[in-house]
């Protein structure tokens, strides 16, 4: 985060030293983005698009225009070459606090490797502190919070495991990764004590970029059987603070037949002790639907699957009709909350475990706001934005985004 308040988005560089890549998809501006849902695609030869998701939610102000023309800059240019894109934020205080930052120990004896590995590792967004040993180790340990510890194996020699074990018992909780070079003969010792990842000389084939993404990976909340519902429901009814009813129509089958969407839904209502209700039905909407259900409640939500020209899983809130057709009288009362199917999976096949749980949790937002909220500024290509994102254009206006290295 800047201190203006703007949050310049890193490219977290996950293919591998030797990805060819062939293009990407980045946002355009104006675009408004959700914490946890897809932000950018990348294309590589002999791979699947890889999505990266958006750190925080907000509205996009400046990509980076560069990175499209050279992709080459994704995996293995610095920070400042290989941001995405420059967003304000619009929910700071709840999101800001999931975003780890990438605190890593480095022991290693020998000067000019840890040298090396500390460039390596500080161009892959990490902040990094060196160790020659137990002792400086344990200093670093006692002064910061870390995530993980990578111990150089070649550099400690015999002694790296008694002072992996002593560095082990002193911080059981913190992730250790030891990197060894071709031919060490001390493999077994080192996986007696537990180590999260040991890897044979991982800076030069690049497969310490998989392994950081493995361990900085958060803990995955995960839905049990019970969660999932065989029954058909279209929708969910409920009351905000206010009292006023607010209801969430689905079609498509989203919240249906097992569709683990439904269930993050429920499951984030009732950690927040919010009282709610299904409705039953096929999930068919048609516009006599909609209006009729309108009618019946103070806010609806439509929540509905199309085919905008968007990464798979994003989700867009149309409150101005740009989408989704919703008749003049209903303006405001009606906003469409859309999801981008994948041609191959459907609506929200796509999508790993943590996307889903993250696109549930913008649903709820949007299902526990205290009253209608509609119009979106023009400078903004995103349908229907909520206040706060209007908020964070008309504050993109006046502060346009400057980071260290980084011009946009």
């Amino acid at each position: 985060m800047a201190n203006n308040g703007l949050a310049v988005i890193g490219a977290p560089p996950t293919l591998g030293a030797s990805a060819q890549l062939r293009s990407l998809t980045l946002p355009r501006v104006g675009d408004v983005v959700h914490q946890g849902l897809p932000l950018a695609a990348v294309f590589a030869e002999g791979m699947s698009p890889r999505l990266f998701a958006s750190p925080l939610s907000g509205v996009v102000i400046a990509v980076n225009e560069e990175l499209e023309r050279a992709p080459k800059a994704l995996p293995d240019g610095s920070s400042d070459e290989a941001w995405i894109a420059c967003v304000c934020p619009t929910r700071p205080a709840a999101e800001l606090g999931q975003c780890r930052p990438r605190h890593v120990v480095l022991v290693n004896s020998d000067r000019a490797s840890a040298a090396a590995q500390r460039e390596i590792l500080t161009a892959l967004g990490c902040n990094v502190r060196t160790a020659c040993g137990w002792a400086e180790a344990m200093q670093v340990l006692w002064e910061r919070d870390s995530t993980i510890m990578v111990i150089d194996a070649a550099s400690l020699g015999a002694n790296g495991p008694e002072i992996a074990a002593k560095l082990r018992s002193a911080a059981p909780e913190v992730r250790m990764v030891v990197v060894a070079s071709v031919g060490a003969r001390l493999e077994a010792a080192y996986r007696r004590l537990g180590v999260f990842y040991y890897a044979i000389e991982p800076f030069a084939d690049g497969e310490i970029i998989d392994i950081l993404g493995a361990t900085f990976q958060p803990a995955v909340e995960t839905l049990e059987a019970r969660d999932l519902t065989l029954e058909p429901y279209c929708g969910i009814r409920m009351a905000n603070r206010h009292g006023r009813e607010v209801r969430l129509l689905a079609s498509g089958g989203l919240l249906q037949r097992g569709n683990a969407l439904g269930a993050w839904i429920c499951r984030k209502l009732r950690q927040r002790l919010i009282p709610y209700e299904m409705i039953s039905g096929d999930g068919g909407l048609s516009p006599a639907v909609i209006r009729d259900a309108a009618g019946q409640c103070d806010r609806l939500l439509v929540l509905a699957a199309r085919d905008m020209g968007r990464l798979p899983g994003s989700l867009v809130r149309d409150g101005r009709g740009e989408f989704m057709t919703v008749p003049p009288q209903l303006a405001g009362r009606v906003v469409g909350l859309l999801i981008q199917p994948d041609p191959v999976s459907g609506a929200d096949g796509s999508l790993r475990t943590p996307s889903v749980a993250f696109l549930a949790e913008h649903i709820v937002n949007e299902l526990i706001l205290d009253g209608p909220r509609s119009g979106r500024s023009a400078k903004a290509s995103s349908a229907g934005c909520s206040g706060r994102e209007r908020a964070a254009i008309n504050r993109s206006r006046v502060s346009r985004p400057r980071a260290s290295g980084v011009r946009t």
